[in-house]
């Protein structure tokens, strides 16, 4: 089973961390332009959370281990 780093978030975070915020009415025009801006951004954070998950991270780290090897003489 591949757990995604999104699923690691969420696990951290909570569940509905961003749940919370959306049921947060804006009182101004602005403020609902920012609460939209917002969501937007935490989706799109989501997004890439959900791309990578616990093994992906485990091989970048392994390759740039492998790159950071260097023999002095």
């Amino acid at each position: 089973m591949e757990i995604s780093l999104l699923e690691v978030v969420r696990c951290i975070e909570g569940l509905d961390s961003q749940t919370v915020e959306s049921n947060i009415d804006p009182k101004s025009i602005g403020g609902a332009v920012i609460k939209e801006i917002w969501q937007e951004a935490g989706q799109a954070a989501d997004a890439v959370l959900q791309k990578y998950t616990l093994q992906d991270l485990a091989e970048k780290r392994d390759a740039r281990r492998q790159l950071d090897i260097m023999y002095y003489i």
